[in-house]
């Protein structure tokens, strides 16, 4: 078994309630499900931060798109003339 680590979260007494009715519904425990809600939380912030982090790197170093081929990239989409997104120069 992995090592972990306890967390203690306080919840609303309404957010309680449903995730033991869901608990009850998956015969899930309580933690089994506050584990897979942060996993998921994780996984759906991860990539924001990451793409902020390099995104703040093209700007400290001037790397940019030219806004006439983000424009052409965006209008294409769905059509026959989709291209490959524009990368930062």
């Amino acid at each position: 078994m992995s090592e972990t680590v306890l967390v203690l979260v306080e919840l609303p007494l309404d957010t309680a309630r449903r995730l033991k009715a869901v608990a009850a519904a998956t015969n899930s425990t309580l933690a089994s499900l506050g584990v897979k809600a942060i996993e998921q939380f994780l996984s759906s912030w991860e990539w924001q931060v990451k793409a902020i982090e390099e995104g703040s790197d093209d700007i400290k170093h001037d790397r940019k798109v030219d806004h006439t081929k983000v424009k052409e990239w965006l209008l294409g989409w769905g059509t026959e003339y989709e291209k490959d997104r524009p990368l930062c120069k």
